[in-house]
């Protein structure tokens, strides 16, 4: 029976978590026999230590945005390819080999960049010599990421591809494969084009609902001809604050665990209003949905912001807390035969990169 291992980073139910299990989920149906675990190395390391880093995760992100984004970027973009973050072994690499050990795995999946970049630390040293895979889950890669001592890297695009060539990864070492998306959620072939006479816009905060939602639902302004659907993922007060306002055209959703109810209100919506985090936003251009982003939270989603506006695959909501109704930039988008031309033409060019079930495809390569 064969192991692997997926690696994303601290309990928080991120895209790292969700993107290794629609890994988890792909490799069942290549072998069902297959054994997965999946391991946060700090908590691994550290125990109880994990909660309080999530929490002041979580704090800086709402309350110091501006601090976060700055260190984010001075730790994950400033750095030279070539520097060490020598802090991050000297934490995590015992643990690493002490759990590798434990595990024995056949493999090793990341979906974080901090255990990409201690396992190929220790693969460029020879103490290992298990394969080992990147799979990058947002839309740019951050010099955190282990590249040289990686045997394998998924990226979302072929600027991802070109981007890690330019930085001497071989070419038949990156396969484009998109963000994984859950295989209960469906490719769509064609742009979601909304015939009915009021249109349903889905809103995602994310699974822990946090940023600017709470502000974001006083902006709006349903009608009859438009309504929202908030998904409020497992933050309970912002699911009771909506369901307060008793609004027959604003219908708070709690968490979705099944992808295939997931699948089933993609495909009743007309929109989607998101943040720019990876996992959304990946399963949003494989449904062909138009998006619609607001503010990002700081760090990645700023990153991912600055790459769908660049290659066109979305609509930025600017300023949407001065210039409103909201709806008046829904509705010009969507009804605007330009826009919605333009959009599919992206979008196909999007699609053209990534091969149906190549993750299937892909498997024999690490598993035999």
């Amino acid at each position: 029976m064969k192991k692997v291992m997926l690696m994303p980073f601290l309990q928080l139910s991120t895209g790292h978590h969700q993107v290794a299990k629609s890994f988890i989920s792909w490799l069942k149906i290549y072998d069902p026999t297959i054994k997965c675990e999946t391991v946060d190395i700090f908590s691994y390391a550290y125990g109880n230590m994990e909660n309080l880093v999530s929490n002041i995760y979580m704090k800086s992100i709402v309350s110091i945005p501006s601090f976060y984004s700055w260190l984010y970027k001075k730790n994950a973009f400033e750095n030279h390819e070539k520097n060490r973050f020598r802090a991050y072994e000297l934490l995590f690499e015992r643990a690493m080999l002490k759990l590798l050990d434990e595990q024995q795995p056949d493999c090793v999946i990341c979906t974080h960049c901090l255990p990409s970049y201690i396992l190929s630390c220790l693969k460029q040293k020879k103490v290992i010599s298990i394969p080992i895979v990147n799979v990058y889950t947002d839309f740019f890669i951050n010099t955190i990421w282990g590249k040289q001592g990686i045997d394998f890297h998924l990226v979302p695009d072929t600027p991802l591809k070109q981007a890690l060539m330019d930085k001497g990864i071989k070419r038949e070492k990156i396969i484009v494969t998109g963000i994984p998306v859950h295989p209960l959620i469906k490719r769509s072939e064609k742009l979601k084009v909304s015939t009915s006479e009021r249109l349903t816009i889905l809103v995602s905060g994310g699974s822990l609902g946090v940023g600017q939602l709470k502000y974001f639902l006083a902006a709006i302004r349903p009608n009859r001809y438009l309504q929202y659907k908030i998904l409020c993922g497992k933050n309970t007060q912002l699911y009771q604050m909506v369901k307060a306002l008793n609004h027959q055209n604003i219908i708070p959703l709690k968490y979705i665990e099944s992808r295939r109810e997931m699948d089933v209100l993609y495909r009743q919506s007309d929109g989607i209003i998101t943040k720019p985090g990876g996992v959304t936003i990946s399963e949003g251009l494989y449904k062909k949905i138009p998006l619609f982003l607001y503010d990002p939270l700081p760090g990645q989603e700023e990153m991912n912001l600055q790459y769908l506006k660049s290659q066109g695959l979305a609509f930025h909501l600017h300023n949407w807390k001065t210039k409103r109704p909201i709806e008046n930039q829904i509705f010009s988008s969507l009804n605007s035969h330009t826009k919605i031309n333009d959009l599919e033409n992206r979008l196909n060019q999007y699609h053209d990169q990534i091969a149906e079930n190549e993750l299937l495809k892909f498997f024999p390569r690490i598993i035999n």
